[in-house]
């Protein structure tokens, strides 16, 4: 069994990494830390039935400028898992990938070809658009 000497950093490190793997490990962290958000949501809601007083309180704790900040980075996560999720619906159909060739080394990855990278840098603008958005409402309006 080969041994994993880099532990964690190699997950993370970036030797000789392209943008498709950036993008999967992107997608992965932001996937954890929405069902993260969703169990706290959940557990922050069941404060509905202890009455007004404690509902109140953990609305309170919601008010302050760090949970606004907090806010923040959970749209910009949504954002970007929901577009990139829209990315990778499309690759696996099959509408990015182009004719089959015959895989000759070295292999060339998918996002370094001229369709998928058009698609992933409107993708990008949208999220940047979207971002915006959110800024201005969470950061600027409360």
């Amino acid at each position: 069994m080969p041994s994993n000497r880099w532990g964690i950093r190699g997950w993370l490190g970036g030797r000789g990494y392209r943008l498709d793997r950036y993008l999967y490990t992107l997608h992965r962290i932001t996937g954890v830390g929405l069902v993260a958000w969703l169990f706290l949501h959940v557990y922050s809601m069941s404060y509905l039935g202890g009455g007004r007083e404690p509902f109140e309180y953990i609305i309170d704790a919601y008010n302050q400028p760090m949970a606004h900040l907090g806010e923040f980075f959970m749209i910009a996560a949504l954002i970007f898992h929901g577009l990139n999720g829209i990315r990778l619906g499309f690759l696996e159909l099959g509408f990015l990938l182009g004719r089959p060739k015959r895989p000759v080394y070295p292999y060339r990855e998918v996002v370094v070809q001229k369709l998928p990278r058009v698609v992933l840098l409107t993708l990008m603008v949208i999220g940047g658009i979207f971002l915006a958005f959110a800024a201005f409402e969470y950061l600027f309006l409360l």
